[in-house]
């Protein structure tokens, strides 16, 4: 306990001794867009009512990777990338373990029913998070199909905001 309380005593001396400054440098002001102002609110909301969890994680893919290459072969219109094959994984892992796709509220945990997966896309303007929806029941090529278009769609610029909408995990 006191090893604890020295600690605190002598981090408060060290803020204390910092300078204030008083002079408020200058900058420069960007108004916010329709999108950046939806990429903010949605940001916020995620990081105050969802846990965030990351881990990394070293798997052997070679097995996957053969799986997507021959698959690919037969494929014409679309392609399958290891982010599809990702969020098909997540969604069967939702399904045996429910609380992976839920959210904290006031009031207690909202498990959902539906796993809407999510995949971060980078723009010019700021991160955007197109959804496909109901993913369980969906093929790889249905999944393919769908973030393809999804990707497509939001590149454009020419979107509608629905398609970022009720998404329940996040791919990144």
């Amino acid at each position: 306990r006191s090893d604890v309380v020295s600690y605190l005593d002598s981090r408060q001396k060290t803020i204390a001794e910092v300078p204030i400054v008083e002079s408020i440098s200058e900058s420069d002001w960007i108004p916010l867009t329709s999108m950046r102002r939806t990429i903010a609110a949605r940001m916020f909301q995620s990081t105050s009512t969802i846990p965030s969890f990351t881990a990394e994680v070293e798997i052997e893919m070679s097995a996957c990777s053969a799986l997507r290459k021959e698959l690919n072969g037969f494929l014409k219109d679309s392609k399958i990338s290891y982010n599809d094959i990702f969020a098909k994984c997540v969604a069967r892992a939702a399904i045996d373990f429910p609380l992976i796709n839920a959210s904290f509220e006031e009031s207690g945990i909202r498990v959902y029913k539906s796993v809407n997966i999510g995949l971060a896309v980078s723009l010019d303007q700021g991160l955007v998070v197109p959804v496909v929806k109901n993913i369980a029941s969906k093929s790889l090529t249905e999944i393919a199909r769908e973030n393809a278009a999804n990707i497509a769609s939001v590149r454009s610029g020419k979107f509608d905001p629905e398609l970022l909408e009720s998404g329940t995990f996040t791919l990144s």
